[in-house]
């Protein structure tokens, strides 16, 4: 279980600006999606972490589902020396634990995200992170959108 950490996010500034950053950030299901501000590339998500409790066999791997509770069968892009030396090599990692961390700062996506307060010349977001903040994707909003004050508070 991860150590969770609570973050903050306050964006202020001019409404047009406002809603573009509101829209680029929010995606199917949060409000605050990592993957809408850096992509985590297809081939990186079809992959497995090192540590994996996945089963592998005949270059297909199977992991429990807790949604379904069954066991699903998933291809993999990293299960020969050949296809991990292609991702480092194209993305930097091997797999979507070592891009999570490289590119977004943090394991996993943000968990939990609420809107905190809206109106129209600000928005504040409230988000959880396992283990550690997502710097790289703030310092991305930050070089993006250059016309808001944004904000960022984070604690364990």
């Amino acid at each position: 279980m991860p150590n969770w950490i609570q973050n903050t996010l306050t964006i202020e500034g001019p409404n047009k600006d406002l809603c573009e950053c509101i829209d680029l950030v929010k995606g199917d299901e949060s409000p605050f999606d990592f993957n809408k501000i850096i992509p985590m590339p297809e081939e990186i998500r079809h992959t497995v972490s090192p540590d994996s409790s996945a089963l592998f066999y005949k270059d297909k791997m199977y992991r429990y589902s807790d949604d379904d509770d069954v066991i699903k069968e998933f291809e993999v892009n990293n299960n020969t020396e050949e296809k991990i030396e292609k991702l480092i090599n194209k993305y930097g990692s091997s797999n979507w634990y070592e891009w999570s961390i490289s590119n977004w700062g943090c394991k996993w996506n943000a968990d939990e995200v609420q809107i905190l307060q809206q109106n129209e010349s600000s928005i504040i977001y409230s988000f959880l992170t396992p283990w550690s903040p997502p710097i790289r994707i703030i310092k991305e909003l930050i070089e993006t959108f250059q016309n808001l004050s944004i904000t960022f508070k984070s604690d364990d």
